[in-house]
């Protein structure tokens, strides 16, 4: 548990990235392959947070200024297939498995029927 007393911004994003090399929670894998997550670690800006009474925190009620940080990643479409794409995220004690079949098609052109030939714009 961290202390609950004021911070500053540089401590609070250290004290994320220790958290988060700590537990290393996050692993990611591509029909078995296995994807690092460290490239695409993000961490925000900081924002105010209100914390009500015996919050997930732990820590006093009031308004917080706050970072967060995740790993969020944007996979480019593979080619035509099924993948299986499967996220394990631990905490603590606890492993949550979160699977996705993944079904890429071919792309299709459909051209629209009684299109009307392109002409050149005019010139001026």
């Amino acid at each position: 548990m961290i202390p609950a007393r004021r911070y500053e911004l540089e401590e609070r994003r250290n004290i994320v990235a220790e958290l988060i090399a700590e537990d290393a929670p996050h692993q990611l894998a591509i029909d078995g392959q296995t994807v690092s997550l460290e490239e695409y670690h993000a961490t925000s800006p900081p924002f105010t947070l209100l914390l009500p009474e015996e919050n997930l925190l732990d820590v006093p009620a009031g308004v917080a200024l706050v970072v967060a940080a995740d790993e969020n990643i944007l996979i480019a479409p593979p080619p035509p297939g099924e993948y299986e794409i499967t996220v394990t995220l631990t905490l603590g004690d606890e492993v949550m498995l979160g699977i996705t079949r993944l079904i890429v098609q071919a792309p299709q052109v459909i051209e629209p029927e009684g299109a009307a030939e392109a002409t050149p714009a005019p010139t001026t």
